[in-house]
């Protein structure tokens, strides 16, 4: 399992997403931002979508450390799933870590 450090506020939602390719959205958002697909699009803001296989439930090593340094500089992160058991994996993994 992959570790990832997320910082200090960091919310975390599970919802369905925008397609059927991504059925299912985990969002992290930074403090002060509530996790929501209205928060990805939000006009001036920088958003990261990170897309997973069927059966993957955490971003490879790349994705894990592009997630971290978009939170950290203050941007939303959506992990995108096409199945709900991968996308409650994630969410519960992100959980984990937000409570490290």
């Amino acid at each position: 399992m992959i570790k990832i450090t997320l910082p200090a506020g960091v919310t975390i939602a599970t919802t369905s997403g925008p397609a059927p390719e991504s059925a299912w959205l985990v969002i992290a958002a930074p403090a002060g931002i509530e996790p929501t697909q209205a928060a990805l699009v939000a006009s001036g803001a920088f958003s990261v979508l990170l897309t997973h296989d069927r059966g993957v439930a955490q971003p490879d090593a790349k994705g894990r450390a592009l997630a971290e340094a978009a939170l950290a500089d203050g941007c939303v992160v959506a992990f995108a799933f096409a199945a709900l058991a991968d996308a409650m994996a994630c969410s519960k993994w992100l959980r984990k870590a937000v409570a490290e």
